[in-house]
This record gives C-alpha cells, structure tokens and sequence, in this order.
C-alpha cells in the first residue's frame, strides 16, 4: 500500500516472522503501522484451544491492525503468521508523521478503511445464513472481490478447510459435507481436492487442502 522507500524513509524496520509467531495481540496497544512483504496473516480471535475465528488472511502488500492507529485503544483482535513472513513495522508517530507530509496517502488510506468495513459489514450480513453451502459460496464471492491472489487467466485463492470453517463459523466436518452437496448439485466442481466455481465474470479456484 505504501511504497517501501517511503516506508524506510520515515524510520520502518523489516522483521521476519515464524509461522505461528504472535505479530499484534488482542488486548494490547497500538504498536505502529505493519504492512505485509511476504507470506500471509491470519486476521484472527482465539477462544480457547480450540476455538478460533478467522476473519480475514492479510496478504502481501496489506497492512493489517490499522483501526488502533486512529482510536488509540487495544487491538480487538490478533494477527498470527501463517507461514514465515516479513513485515514493515513503522512506529505510530513516524506514521502519522508520514500522513501528515503525504496527504495524497492519506486519501488512499482512508479509501482501504472504507472499503474494509463495506466488505465485511456485507459478509457479515450474508454469513448470518443458516444455509452452510451459502455461507461458503459468500466466502468465495468475497475473497474474489477482494483479489487476495491472481494466476494468469483466472483468480486463485489458496484456503485450508480450517480457515474456511474459521471464516464462516462453521465446523470442519460441516464444511466437508457442504462442499460434497455443492459439488454434486452443480454450484461448484472438484478436481484433484481443487474446487472450481464459475460466475458470470471469471471462473476462480480455490485450493482445498
């Protein structure tokens, strides 16, 4: 989102991340801006061992715990590396510092919080269905939108059957038959643990490992 000679000009350090490390947890203050270089995040809420709520996977080139930077209070969720990663990491001042000398930024910045929220005020509403298959197949829809990866001639999105029972609150096991139904009615087509699902746009896939 911002560029990175912009990023190491205000004073951003680059950090490297162990698949499971903790880079922002729920209940802390504001640590400054991060945004994502390489490997992808997990936007998440634990509850307990077990229990966990997937909101979203930060990809490269996101940032991700940006809402604490404006209200100042605890981050409501965490972000766990889900593979080994790097981050920028810019302290708060250095970043308002940095808004304050580039306005045009400051817009684009504002543009992403927007779009944020909209996105997930939507999933939200359609995630309230009772329907597993719909809930999955809104997943989809939303993860196309979103554009969280691309391979030439069609959208991929890359998601365990974990993460796509974390994002829709569902259970795994649910998850597993849900997609069986859609397969055999049409709304989707698995190849090689690969589904496929066509729209009236693109056709895009998305691995189920």
């Amino acid at each position: 989102m911002i560029a990175k000679n912009l990023l190491i000009e205000y004073g951003a350090v680059l950090n490297e991340y162990r698949t499971g490390h903790v880079i922002i947890r729920e209940g802390e203050h504001c640590a400054g801006y991060f945004q994502l270089v390489s490997g992808s995040v997990n936007w998440t809420n634990l509850e307990g061992k077990n229990k966990e709520t997937l909101h979203d996977i930060i990809m490269p080139e996101e940032c991700f715990g940006e809402t604490s930077l404006f209200d100042h209070l605890t981050y409501t969720s965490s972000f766990i590396a889900d593979e080994p990663c790097r981050v920028y990491h810019l302290e708060t001042k250095d970043f308002h510092r940095l808004l304050h000398d580039n306005p045009e930024i400051t817009h684009d910045f504002l543009k992403l919080l927007s779009t944020r929220i909209t996105y997930r005020n939507l999933l939200f509403r359609e995630l309230a269905s009772q329907s597993p298959s719909h809930r999955i197949k809104t997943l989809l829809d939303y993860l196309r939108n979103t554009g969280k990866s691309f391979c030439p001639r069609m959208q991929k999105v890359t998601m365990t059957r974990r993460q796509i029972a974390g994002m829709t609150g569902l259970r795994v096991e649910t998850v597993i038959r849900a997609i069986r139904k859609m397969n055999a009615s049409g709304e989707i087509t698995i190849e090689h643990g690969k589904i496929y699902l066509k729209s009236n746009e693109r056709v895009f896939q998305t691995e189920f490992v």
